[in-house]
């Protein structure tokens, strides 16, 4: 059975971290598909609802112009349809709100564990088992980030070695692990304290 050491809690706060910049990544890949997936959806619906309207007229259905008019209306709409199934924008974009989501809940439930005193954590090797597990599940699901947020993650974050993955442009929380002080990691003590 494993025990709660520095070195098991640096490899926990390396997962969280990881956890955090999956999180950024995919919620910034989110919002770039929310904001297509708009551009396709809001030129859809005007343009449906005018023919709609149209349609119903008597006077405007009248003249072949106006019927040459309708059709090309309809044509553009199956089109702009067609292209949005194509490039699969809102499976991207429901992907990356699904992934950014599940990220976020991995890194809390590591940083909620690690700022706890040792003795008050879950086991250490069932919790890195956990986390370990819960993460590759999600590597399973994980889609292939756009260069944009890696080029931005390498531009930001290229002194440090220890990262390697995609990363957006925002600042990372600071893990905090529990201070031990000079006490046993399986002992309670009272004048033990949480840095935050």
């Amino acid at each position: 059975m494993m025990e709660w050491t520095i070195e098991n809690e640096t490899i926990c706060s390396d997962l969280a971290l990881e956890a955090e910049i999956l999180y950024m990544a995919h919620s910034d890949e989110y919002r770039k598909y929310r904001k297509y997936s708009f551009y396709f959806i809001f030129p859809t619906v005007v343009i449906s609802s005018i023919i709609g309207g149209l349609s119903f007229s008597e006077s405007f259905n009248s003249s072949n112009e106006n019927k040459l008019i309708l059709g090309s209306c309809n044509i553009f709409l199956a089109i702009l349809n067609s292209l949005f199934k194509i490039l699969n924008i809102q499976d991207y974009e429901t992907q990356n709100f699904y992934l950014s989501k599940m990220y976020y809940l991995l890194y809390e439930q590591i940083r909620i564990e690690l700022a706890k005193a040792p003795y008050e954590r879950i086991q250490c090797n069932e919790f890195i088992k956990s986390i370990i597990t819960i993460k590759t599940q999600l590597i399973e699901k994980n889609i292939i980030l756009n260069k944009d947020v890696i080029k931005k993650y390498r531009k930001k974050y290229k002194n440090n070695e220890k990262l390697n993955l995609p990363l957006s442009f925002q600042h990372l929380s600071p893990i905090i692990i529990y201070n031990r002080g000079n006490q046993s990691p399986l002992t309670p003590s009272s004048s033990l304290e949480v840095n935050i």
